[in-house]
Parts: structure tokens; sequence; C-alpha cells
């Protein structure tokens, strides 16, 4: 295997510190569970992303329920069941 000079000197010197040889550095670490790739950062940041939207939509539909019982006086009935789900 060869890699890019500054890789090999990352590895090595992640190896160095972990007090083993760069072979077992690469072994341990593929057959680790812990294990991230790039692509499932990614993922995990885009599904972080459709959450945040979620919950600004849930935080905009409470708001809009708020302004409608305080300008109207009374909780729409339909709304119980938003509110349930919401909690």
């Amino acid at each position: 295997m060869s890699v890019a000079p500054e890789k090999d000197t990352q590895l090595r010197a992640r190896a160095a510190v972990r007090g083993v040889t760069v072979p077992r550095l690469l072994f341990e670490s593929a057959m680790s569970g812990h294990v991230q790739t790039d692509t499932d950062r990614k993922a995990a940041i885009v599904e972080i992303f459709a959450v945040r939207r979620l919950l600004a939509n849930v935080a905009n539909n409470a708001n809009q329920l708020a302004k409608y019982t305080n300008s109207e006086g009374i909780f729409p009935a339909e709304a119980e069941a938003i509110v349930a789900e919401y909690r």
C-alpha cells in the first residue's frame, strides 16, 4: 500500500502515540465498531438539519396557535390533538 508522504507521516504519528505499528493501527481501526466515515457524518448532518427544520416548523405552529388564542380568547379544539402530539 502506498500513501502520500503527508498521510504516511500522520499514520506513523498516530501509530506512535498508541504504541503500535502502522499495520496494527490500520487493522484495529478497520475492525472497530466505532468507525465513522465521511459518508456517515454527512448523513448524520443531513438528519440533524432535517430535525432542525421540523423543530422550527413546530415552534412556528405553536407561535401561531398562541397568537390566535391570545387574539381570539379561545383555544381551537382542533389543535388539542396537535398539542398533545407535540408534547
